[in-house]
């Protein structure tokens, strides 16, 4: 039981890593055709070699506007979610059926 715990935590500490880095890279973005050229090369799988395997992780960025009244700013409210066949809520779970979100809120002037 405390292998498949800390299994579960090393997949899920990678996938939060993996959709950190897109969040960061994001972050430097400076226009918004910019961010839609990169938003182009989604979903992706990401490839982890762990041992002598390679995990694959699904990633998808969603990105939704948000308007602020009378401000001339551009909102985008971004969502990297990052998946894994073998994330899972607790150990008893199918394998699969989770996912990491992280998000932000990217502005444009």
């Amino acid at each position: 039981m405390n292998n498949q715990v800390q299994i579960n935590a090393e997949i899920e500490y990678h996938a939060v890593s993996i959709a950190q880095n897109e969040i960061d890279q994001i972050k430097w973005i400076k226009s918004e055709s910019a961010l839609n050229d990169h938003l182009n090369k989604f979903p992706q799988k990401v490839p982890l070699t762990v041992g002598n395997d390679t995990l694959f992780y699904n990633v998808n960025i969603d990105i939704a506007d948000i308007t602020i009244p009378n401000s001339n700013i551009k909102n985008k409210k971004v969502s990297v979610r990052v998946s894994n066949k073998f994330l899972k809520n607790n150990s008893n779970n199918n394998k699969g059926n989770r996912n990491i979100e992280l998000g932000f809120i990217k502005s444009f002037n």
